[in-house]
């Protein structure tokens, strides 16, 4: 399946196959954007992929309701403190501080 620009739209299978881009010593994250539709997190991805240096990635999460959920995480903060006050001084203000699996 494709969507705009002739780009694939990878499957749940193969999101899960990827492999994670996590900067070195990373432990958390921020989840800085939500969609139901993958389309809206690619964009989010490529946007800000390798803004100051952390990385992207896509979780892509059914929820107890099953709805198809991908969630657009700013990896590679080595602490949460490390996380915390990345968030406060960048456009993320209103991002989830997540832990890593």
């Amino acid at each position: 399946f494709e969507g705009k620009n002739n780009r694939k739209i990878p499957t749940k299978k193969e999101l899960k196959k990827s492999p994670k881009k996590v900067a070195l010593g990373g432990k958390f994250a921020l989840q800085i954007a939500s969609f139901k539709n993958i389309q809206g997190a690619l964009v989010t991805q490529e946007k800000y992929d390798n803004i100051d240096g952390y990385k992207t990635i896509i979780k892509d999460i059914e929820t107890q309701d099953n709805i198809r959920m991908f969630k657009v995480w700013l990896t590679g903060f080595r602490s949460e403190q490390e996380a915390r006050d990345y968030k406060k001084t960048s456009r993320f203000k209103h991002a989830f501080i997540v832990k890593e699996d």
